[in-house]
């Protein structure tokens, strides 16, 4: 939940609240238009984020959020909206009549359409910013550092400290771009960012980039009178093993805890986590592991009365009578002066079972096989190889192929 007062958690979760929208649009010749209310359409309005796919919780994603709304505003008849920035801003009536106003995120106008009365408007935020292409060969920094790269590039602010940075797992780790990488942009790069670090990539309500970590505390109880309708899945999403393709070895790497129950995460191939020692790469893997293995939660689908303080990567209780279900929001759809939607995604950690710890192992690896292509390597001895009368063996090779075929 992004800071507010507890004046604030007070009136949210009052059955009678005052509530209002305001917002502003800076044009690309600097004048600035304010809206409020009484211009925007009823049911016109919406915010939604999200960090995951739908199916499964995801490391490592570089959702932007997305903003609609529908505006009468004589000033926008004419005005050019081309580049065009939109702030939102949720206001509250607190007990004491004083006005709280917390703000619901900074988005570029990607689309304008004008009817004879009103203006159509879609936009997304900064995170757009970052598809730009990127190209370098190979480098080699902290993530702190590979941050502020990319923020100074893409002109997008890093709303995160050193210190903060290396709070995160692998935070500290001095990091580079393996030679045979697939990285295309700074989008890119970010995902890679994320996976290495445990995180999402997330532009914050201020317009600054976060690396943000699922909550493993609950900040928020959703009783029955706080909400519309209920989905809740009958199983928990836990996670006891992570899986990693090294890309120098060609073969999928299984680290998982001692009691090795629940899902595997699949973490890919992350070139950001190839250069170094092997002993390195079994480090930032384990750090992985840890991080993930602290998730215990039940995926859902709700509609809940409107609280603008939540966010994606909350940990958030459903009260069920006398039960307690704990959920990670994985996606959040704001209705301006409506109602909210929350998803968290997950899989039945239940089906793990059916597989055992080579099963999974050798899954991995055929994940990696490449078919149908020709690979063409050449060797060069490091030293000179004196060939005698007995037999030495000069190179060995393996492979894996799905096919039937020859080194």
């Amino acid at each position: 939940m992004i800071p507010v007062t507890e004046k604030f958690n007070t009136a949210i979760k009052q059955k009678s609240r005052q509530i209002f929208w305001t917002g502003k649009i800076l044009l690309k010749d600097e004048t600035v238009v304010e809206f409020d209310d009484k211009h925007i359409l009823l049911d016109s309005g919406s915010v939604t984020h999200s960090c995951s796919g739908t199916n499964e919780l995801e490391f490592g994603t570089v959702y932007a959020s997305e903003m609609g709304i529908t505006l009468k505003l004589d000033k926008l008849t004419t005005a050019s909206l081309e580049n065009g920035i939109v702030h939102l801003f949720f206001n509250i009536k607190l007990t004491n009549d004083s006005i709280e106003t917390i703000p619901m995120g900074i988005f570029e106008i990607a689309e304008a359409n004008r009817t004879k009365h009103f203006v159509q408007l879609k936009g997304y935020d900064y995170m757009v910013r970052f598809d730009k292409t990127l190209n370098f060969s190979d480098t080699y920094g902290s993530i702190f550092e590979l941050l502020e790269f990319c923020c100074k590039k893409c002109r997008v602010e890093l709303g995160m400290s050193k210190e903060m940075v290396e709070l995160l797992p692998n935070g500290k780790e001095q990091v580079g771009v393996y030679s045979e990488h697939d990285i295309e942009s700074f989008r890119d790069l970010l995902h890679y960012i994320g996976m290495t670090t445990a995180t999402f990539a997330t532009i914050g309500r201020d317009g600054k980039l976060y690396l943000k970590r699922y909550l493993q505390d609950s900040v928020w109880d959703i009783r029955e009178e706080n909400r519309y309708e209920l989905s809740i899945s009958d199983f928990t999403t836990r996670y006891t093993a992570v899986q990693s393709t090294n890309l120098k070895t060609k073969i999928s790497e299984y680290y998982s805890k001692e009691n090795d129950n629940a899902l595997t995460m699949n973490i890919g191939v992350n070139p950001l986590m190839q250069l170094g020692l092997p002993e390195k790469r079994v480090r930032m893997c384990k750090a992985i592991l840890e991080e993930v293995a602290t998730f215990d939660y039940a995926p859902l689908d709700s509609v809940v009365v409107s609280n603008p303080a939540f966010e994606v990567g909350d940990k958030i209780t459903f009260k069920v009578g006398v039960e307690s279900y704990n959920t990670i929001v994985t996606s959040i759809e704001y209705k301006i002066h409506g109602k909210y939607r929350i998803k968290s995604v997950g899989k039945n950690a239940l089906l793990s079972k059916g597989k055992s710890k080579q099963d999974k192992n050798i899954q991995g690896i055929l994940q990696t096989i490449e078919s149908d292509r020709v690979k063409v390597n050449a060797y060069v001895n490091g030293n000179e190889i004196k060939i005698g009368q007995n037999s030495q063996t000069i190179i060995d090779i393996e492979f894996a192929s799905s096919k039937e075929t020859d080194a």
